[in-house]
């Protein structure tokens, strides 16, 4: 590089020295500050190129977290299966809360889809819910959060030591005391004891969300949970307590634990609209539905057998092979950067040239970088715009919702939009019309054509595999 620097110096010097004899290279003094900025920006090109690449990288993770967090931004349903029939969806949840006065703190809208609010604030009864979305498009209506089964659980303006929870086995414990104390063993009273301690330890653990149902398990769920100890020592040694007064604390009548429970089922897994922490979706089903997978999982094409059963169904192997087109496009592009960088120096350098014959050498440089680093910024506004047209498109291709175009089912429907879409997002670098982008695009015809050219031979391989069989086994019966 620096030889090439020192071969331009000495370029122009000679220029400048030609322009003191002869007019028509008068221009050279002009371009001498040129020439230097050029030698300048050779020397900074890296940083240049990290700018850049850092600029580019930037704008694609900007695009990416904008539209993820604009509610506006999202895919409108094709209500492709029943019509466009919208249908009320409930998510039980349990939000991070012991206090009922927190209710207008989480009755707003969440601004997460049904997948986001079921992994931040999942419930016993959250998975179970979650079955009846898939293949759906929702946007959300409504939410619901009990504070008055809170009040009773955890008791009012988050006082939870006068709320059920902590007064049922308090209650159980003074009962116990009162009648059989002297009966109990000092290590068993010591684990009742710990019990109300634990509470306050669970009841912190749901208000900070770092363990939302710690006081559920720990006290009916989990193996040796407090209620089952609290059962065991009143079995073994509560002889003396009333009747009564255990019908009214136990399983065994209507009385403290069994409201308790009643009143922790309606939190956890109530009857919508009004029992339990609720988030109200309105959804329509859809075709590609909110689990659409653009790229299939398994992209392996080795598999002799495994591609004689994808060519049974075309559509899932043209899929595969517009996949690996594009995994070629990124590996290209990749390369591409890296080639760049390297030649940013001598790229730059060429501005500098004498009579200007080195220009054409940095504005094709500098546009085959710009567009290599750009094009990822593109290929993702792309996939966005796909997000969002996915559904009306779906429902224009699909015409009639109940009658289909051909008869085509969902599967096959899913197909379709994913061979498109690849497609689609495939020919984006051939917009930019610079070499790189054309060498992409051929990298991805290429790697089409060698998968092709892969199954064609498993598949003749099979095919001589299936005749070698076929003659030994006509062989074995001529003899």
């Amino acid at each position: 590089m620096d030889v090439f620097l020192v071969l331009i110096i000495m370029l122009n010097g000679l220029h400048i020295i030609l322009a003191g004899s002869v007019f028509r290279y008068a221009q050279a003094i002009e371009s001498l500050p040129g020439v230097l900025l050029a030698i300048i920006a050779a020397h900074i090109s890296l940083t240049f190129m990290i700018s850049m690449l850092t600029i580019g990288n930037s704008m694609t993770q900007g695009i990416y977290t904008f539209t993820l967090n604009d509610p506006k931004i999202h895919r409108s349903a094709s209500g492709f299966k029943d019509g466009g029939k919208t249908q009320d969806l409930y998510l039980h949840v349990l939000f991070p809360s012991s206090n009922e006065q927190d209710k207008t703190r989480f009755n707003g809208n969440p601004n997460k889809t049904y997948q986001e609010a079921a992994q931040q604030w999942s419930g016993p009864q959250t998975q179970q819910d979650l079955k009846q979305f898939h293949d759906q498009v929702c946007t959300w209506e409504s939410t619901t959060f009990d504070s008055n089964m809170r009040s009773r659980i955890f008791g009012r303006n988050g006082d939870y030591h006068n709320g059920g929870l902590y007064q049922l086995f308090k209650q159980r414990n003074d009962l116990l005391n009162q009648y059989d104390g002297a009966k109990v063993p000092d290590g068993v009273q010591t684990q009742l004891d710990n019990i109300l301690t634990q509470i306050d330890s669970d009841v912190q653990k749901l208000s900070s969300g770092s363990d939302r149902l710690a006081w559920y398990n720990d006290a009916f769920v989990k193996q040796g949970s407090w209620d089952q100890q609290m059962d065991d020592a009143w079995t073994k040694y509560g002889q003396d307590i009333p009747e009564a007064k255990k019908n009214n604390l136990s399983n065994d009548g209507q009385g403290g634990e069994a409201m308790l429970r009643a009143n922790i089922h309606k939190l956890l897994a109530g009857t919508p609209p009004n029992e339990g922490d609720l988030i109200r979706y309105s959804c329509q089903h859809d075709a590609t539905g909110e689990d659409f997978q653009l790229v299939p999982d398994d992209l392996d094409f080795t598999n002799l057998f495994k591609n004689i059963q994808d060519l049974t169904d075309g559509l899932p192997m043209v899929v595969k092979v517009l996949s690996l087109m594009l995994l070629a496009q990124m590996i290209v592009r990749l390369f591409f950067i890296n080639l760049y960088i390297v030649t940013a120096p001598i790229g730059i350098a060429c501005w500098a040239l004498p009579g200007r014959v080195g220009q054409p050498v940095t504005r094709l440089w500098l546009q085959g970088f710009l567009s290599t680093v750009l094009v990822q910024f593109i290929m993702v506004v792309a996939l966005i715009v796909i997000q969002v047209l996915l559904g009306n498109v779906l429902a224009f291709v699909g015409g009639n919702p109940n009658n289909p175009i051909g008869g085509l089912d969902d599967g096959t429907l899913k197909d379709i939009m994913r061979v498109a879409c690849l497609w689609f997002i495939i020919r984006i670098p051939s917009l930019f019309g610079s070499a790189p982008m054309s060498t992409m695009a051929a990298a991805g015809e290429m790697m089409g054509q060698a998968v092709g050219t892969t199954v064609a031979s498993q598949a003749a391989r099979a095919q001589m595999i299936a005749q070698a069989v076929t003659s030994f086994i006509g062989l074995a019966i001529a003899r």
